[in-house]
């Protein structure tokens, strides 16, 4: 598997004995008949075939091939005659410089695995009984095997300090203090995280406000805003007005959200407000990473404010959501949405539904579950209805579409019968509309995982119900990831998970991506920054997470076990590719 595209330039090529008429399909090179330039991709996914021509003494002269990404890191070589009859070849890939390539070839010979790949010169040789194909090649920019957790960085011991350095100057020692409970983004390139509960440079455990900025073209950290220290008040300001004065107060378990434009926002979570007070909160904030100000944009600056409805639909100065924890949020161009969450007190899931008017700051009510159980109404799977409606729940995983569509997975709450169990539904909310559809999963909490074959997506396969996962959408909004959290994994009990998952919308299918099919799985971190196929991030629940583009993951922190197998924060930083 490659990490970027590369170039693959082919110097020359030379066929002897060459039967007319074979077919030749290759994942690594593509071959054509002569002065055709021709361009494909390496992986075995995507083979391609081109008929080779000409005897033993042809040779072709090909253009560049550029060559992009697919599934696996399988070479498979496949001969059809004209005859119709199939014979097996074997690939090798060798070179004077050993640092450049080493394939291994199966043992059935109908396949050869990369171990290794680096900028340089090589030679390809493709053998059968009936001709050898040789292509001396120069690797003009370096592969990484895919689908590898590489270990990046950070301590392998829990509950460590960070390293701030200079408040908005990136350096290589920086890093965040181990932490968990973490609000995240991506933005331009970059991923932020801010928060959470962990450690600040000195002190001890507590909750934070430090933002962080961190660039992977690099693997260096910026500290952005906020305080080094833990449990620091929060600076208000004036309500719709941005300043860099301004930080929200230090908290755990906010929601958050991203908009179209990058700007990061923020609201509630158990924290301090602006006296210094400690309690749960429902402010609302927005930074924008192009002039790194907060702004506060609803709700109370004190703590433990009390929920008000209001008028269905209307928005009014006086309504609010209430202090919470643990939501579901989204932001489009207009307004921010806001669903369930968990008050102060054991089991104080919600299913109450809002709107934030982001030019004025105001609130509306727009819909609450009635049922005396707090079930939800799921209708017909993959069918919008006006009376489909989920049930109430609390950390799960959320993403933002695009600027009509919302989507929302599991947590901890209830399903149509109302019990409270981990749950593995899928919702989908077009704002168009207004209407809910439930797209996977089941209607009742508790349900095992279905993982199926790693790597490959099946209408079958689902996660298991599940809460405190870590979860991240790409940038088109088509893709959702999932690691971890406390639930099930296939073989059934409650448990800690360490399981990725990716989650298509055009497919409406789940693929499980890596991890094991059980729980409690200790890490293992391998040399830093080399992937490896026995790399684990272990189990992890409450971590910052990141999906820059399609298949590729960054992690850092959470809740796990160290190098010394204690439970603790965690301050690590891992990329899945």
């Amino acid at each position: 598997m490659v990490e970027r595209q590369i170039l693959v330039i082919l110097k020359h090529t030379i066929f002897s004995g060459c039967t007319k008429g074979i077919i030749l399909f290759f994942a690594l090179a593509i071959l054509g008949c002569k002065n055709s330039p021709l361009s494909g991709e390496f992986g075995g996914s995507k083979l391609k075939s081109v008929f080779l021509s000409g005897d033993s003494s042809g040779s072709a002269e090909m253009s560049s091939i550029s060559l992009g990404s697919s599934d696996n890191s399988v070479l498979y070589f496949l001969l059809e005659k004209e005859d119709g009859s199939k014979e097996n070849g074997m690939a090798t890939w060798s070179s004077s410089d050993t640092g450049v390539a080493t394939v291994t070839p199966l043992v059935n010979g109908e396949s050869a695995q990369v171990s290794a790949i680096s900028v340089g010169t090589a030679t390809i040789t493709a053998e059968s009984s009936e001709f050898s194909v040789q292509l001396t090649v120069t690797v003009v920019a370096a592969l990484t095997q895919q689908n590898f957790w590489t270990w990046l960085g950070g301590s392998k011991l829990r509950n460590q300090f960070g390293n701030y350095g200079t408040r908005g100057v990136e350096s290589p020692s920086n890093f965040p203090g181990a932490r968990k409970w973490i609000a995240h983004w991506y933005s331009g390139g970059h991923y932020y995280l801010f928060g959470g509960s962990g450690y600040g440079e000195s002190t001890g455990v507590g909750r934070l406000n430090d933002l962080w900025r961190f660039n992977p073209s690099n693997n260096q950290w910026t500290w952005i805003s906020g305080d080094k220290e833990v449990n620091a008040s929060g600076t208000y300001g004036v309500l719709l007005t941005p300043s860099t004065s301004n930080t929200p107060g230090a908290r755990n378990d906010p929601t958050f959200s991203q908009d179209a434009s990058g700007n990061f926002w923020l609201m509630g979570g158990s924290g301090l407000d602006s006296l210094g007070n400690s309690g749960y909160l429902d402010d609302v904030w927005r930074f924008n990473p192009t002039t790194s100000e907060w702004t506060w944009m609803g709700g109370a600056n004190l703590r433990n404010s009390v929920r008000n409805f209001g008028t269905v639909n209307v928005e009014d100065p006086a309504n609010t959501p209430g202090a919470r924890i643990c939501g579901n949020m989204w932001v489009n161009s207009t307004h921010l949405y806001l669903f369930g969450g968990s008050f102060s007190g054991a089991f104080q899931w919600q299913a109450d539904f809002w709107r934030l008017n982001l030019s004025t700051g105001e609130w509306a009510h727009l819909a609450q579950q009635t049922g005396t159980n707090g079930g939800g109404s799921y209708g017909i799977q993959g069918v919008s209805n006006a009376s489909n409606y989920p049930g109430k729940r609390y950390a799960g995983a959320y993403w933002t579409q695009d600027n009509n569509t919302f989507w929302m997975w599991g947590g901890e709450g209830t399903g149509e019968n109302g019990s409270d169990h981990y749950l593995n539904d899928l919702w989908k909310y077009d704002v168009s509309t207004g209407n809910w559809t439930w797209m996977t999963g089941s209607k009742i909490g508790g349900a095992q995982a279905v993982l199926g074959t790693k790597l490959v997506s099946d209408s079958a396969n689902t996660p298991g119900g599940a809460t405190v996962t870590s979860f991240a959408a790409d940038p088109t909004g088509s893709n959702l990831y999932l690691l971890g959290g406390w639930g099930r994994a296939s073989s059934g009990g409650e448990q800690h998970l360490n399981i990725l998952y990716k989650y298509n919308t055009s497919s409406n299918q789940w693929t499980w991506m890596a991890g094991n099919d059980g729980g409690g799985a200790q890490p293992a971190w391998g040399a830093l920054d080399e992937p490896a196929a026995s790399n684990n991030a272990g189990y992890r629940e409450n971590g910052a997470m990141w999906a820059p583009e399609t298949d590729k993951i960054y992690y850092f922190g959470g809740d796990s076990r160290d190098e010394l197998t204690n439970t603790g924060r965690m301050s690590d930083l891992w990329r899945y590719y």
